[in-house]
């Protein structure tokens, strides 16, 4: 569903999109509200283990006007890696999620001489 769809009118789109350009709004601002409420599920919940997945998801922006993204699984792919961690009870209740960050590929030496290949395996 795209920002239009699940506004209620014109209003609110346009509403949507100045807060989506505001420079101060983050993801991971916006994030740590999220955060901070499944950590009080965390801890509220009477489950003595909670099941914690991790996992990395590609976020293709091939087609939209972006910069500095690197490479995808395929040299035509653009776009960024988030890599999550979704809290789950027992019971299959999703609480949420605890933890995510994002980053790219650099240019690769052949797009920019300057810019040295991190090696995946070295970044923290």
């Amino acid at each position: 569903m795209n920002i239009p769809q699940a506004c209620q009118g014109r209003v609110d789109t346009q509403a949507t999109y100045r807060f989506y350009s505001n420079n101060s709004v983050t993801w991971v601002k916006l994030l740590k509200a999220h955060t901070d409420q499944v950590e009080q599920r965390i801890i509220s919940t009477e489950e003595a283990v909670v099941i914690c997945l991790q996992g990395i998801t590609e976020r293709d922006f091939n087609g939209q006007e972006t910069e500095d993204l690197g490479r995808l699984s395929y040299d035509a792919q653009r776009g960024m890696y988030l890599h999550s961690t979704r809290c789950i009870a027992p019971e299959r209740i999703f609480l949420g999620i605890r933890y995510a960050w994002m980053w790219s590929r650099g240019k690769t030496k052949l797009e920019d001489e300057t810019n040295p290949i991190i090696k995946e395996s070295d970044r923290k």
